[in-house]
């Protein structure tokens, strides 16, 4: 719901798809190559991105290809964020398992940048562990 109202179509999940999504983060996890994933199904590739880093404190540099610069806020099914150890080695499970892989950017230094939106993880960080309690405070 947005402003007061509801509107718009979710889309449909394709159950393969989810499943060899999973599957594939299952194999990579177990064969050492998965460093951490997050689906991007709430906020998007910029809000999964921001939560990574603020939730293990490394920056991350990426550029997402889009029509809209709204759309690293697009949210859909079986699709998800990784990092991992080896890329060419994540890159064959993928093709294992169906799943399409695109290399977006790189792990490390202390900020955040996706696109043209550039924070400090110790921003993203103060603002993901405070913000709940805040809010919590504020209604008590």
């Amino acid at each position: 719901m947005l402003f007061d109202r509801v509107a718009g179509k979710l889309p449909e999940v394709d159950f393969e798809k989810e499943s060899a999504l999973w599957q594939l983060v299952v194999e990579a996890n177990s064969a050492g190559v998965l460093r951490s994933a997050k689906d991007i199904s709430v906020g998007g590739i910029a809000i999964a991105l921001a939560k990574m880093a603020a939730t293990s404190g490394k920056g991350v540099s990426v550029s997402v290809a889009c029509e809209d610069k709204r759309d690293i806020f697009s949210e859909s099914f079986s699709r998800a964020i990784v990092e991992v150890s080896e890329c060419d080695r994540f890159e064959k499970l993928a093709a294992k398992h169906g799943v399409p892989f695109t290399k977006v950017g790189s792990v490390g230094g202390e900020k955040f940048v996706c696109n043209d939106i550039t924070r400090k993880v110790s921003d993203l960080q103060r603002i993901f562990y405070t913000t709940f309690q805040n809010v919590i405070e504020k209604d008590l």
